[in-house]
């Protein structure tokens, strides 16, 4: 009787289990399936600067902030790292980024541990560093918001312990680096409310303070690569080097040309086919 009591129990848990995964996959084969179509009606650059993650990635307007860059957003609003595992050929790997930028942050909010997070995030970080050759990859800090408590106690610190173990797990790792989008966002300690437009959501103002931290990153990240191959990529991979403007704004080095260019005909074939989101 006790045996048949833990059987019948492992099968009803692992009935649940199934049928959570088949939830999650069949909320977003829609949003998927959109963004193939994009990519079969647009032009998509090689090798281009992936945006990926939830709904901060989503209402980040890449494209104009990062002119220059072949900037592609495939954020789909509401994800976890674990979407994003899942749907990982679709919105990760058929790119071939030179550069993944993530932001995730419903883990936490959809009542994950931190360890939890850390081990989706390790999933994600071992198949990137196994199939995609070379890549670069910035996991963005987990950013507080004015409605954390609403989420139910220690979501805060939740995220601040989640951010830690991501950043110690990513100083270990070969082109990979954990980028603090967070303190910028405090101000004498206290935590700025005009940043969102929403409680949780940023806003432009929100925006323009993550826009040069991380443009300097895949700045930083670009010179590295462009060092290492001495500039000779013939898959015309771009360079990206940085410029005097105050607006965080990168000029583009066609490596075949040579020809340093800002805002190129290159440029806005990028910006249209990552405008074409939804």
């Amino acid at each position: 009787m006790y045996m048949l009591a833990v059987g019948a129990s492992f099968s009803s848990f692992a009935l649940a289990s199934d049928t959570a995964q088949s939830t999650s996959v069949n909320r977003w084969i829609s949003q998927i399936e959109e963004f193939r179509r994009l990519d079969a009606r647009n032009a998509v650059p090689r090798h281009p600067v992936l945006f990926i993650g939830s709904s901060s990635i989503v209402r980040w307007e890449t494209a104009r902030a990062f002119p220059s860059l072949p900037v592609v957003n495939r954020g789909f609003g509401g994800a976890t790292i674990e979407d994003v595992n899942t749907f990982y050929d679709d919105v990760v790997r058929r790119y071939k980024p030179a550069v993944i930028v993530m932001y995730c942050d419903n883990d936490i909010y959809q009542g994950a541990s931190a360890e939890t997070m850390l081990r989706r995030f390790e999933v994600f970080a071992s198949r990137v560093e196994r199939e995609i050759p070379q890549p670069a990859l910035l996991f963005l800090s987990i950013k507080p918001t004015p409605t954390d408590a609403q989420f139910g106690a220690g979501v805060r610190e939740r995220a601040a312990r989640a951010n830690r173990m991501i950043e110690e797990f990513v100083s270990s790792r070969r082109n990979m680096k954990f980028v603090d989008v967070t303190s910028v966002m405090f101000v004498g300690g206290q935590l700025r409310t005009d940043l969102f437009e929403d409680g949780m959501h940023l806003n432009a103002a929100g925006y323009a303070l993550w826009n040069p931290l991380v443009a300097q990153q895949i700045a930083q990240v670009y010179l590295l690569l462009n060092k290492a191959s001495g500039h000779a990529n013939s898959d015309g991979a771009i360079s990206v080097h940085p410029s005097t403007s105050a607006t965080g704004c990168y000029s583009v080095l066609d490596s075949a040309s040579l020809n340093c260019t800002r805002g190129s005909a290159k440029a806005r074939s990028f910006r249209r086919a990552e405008d074409s989101r939804p």
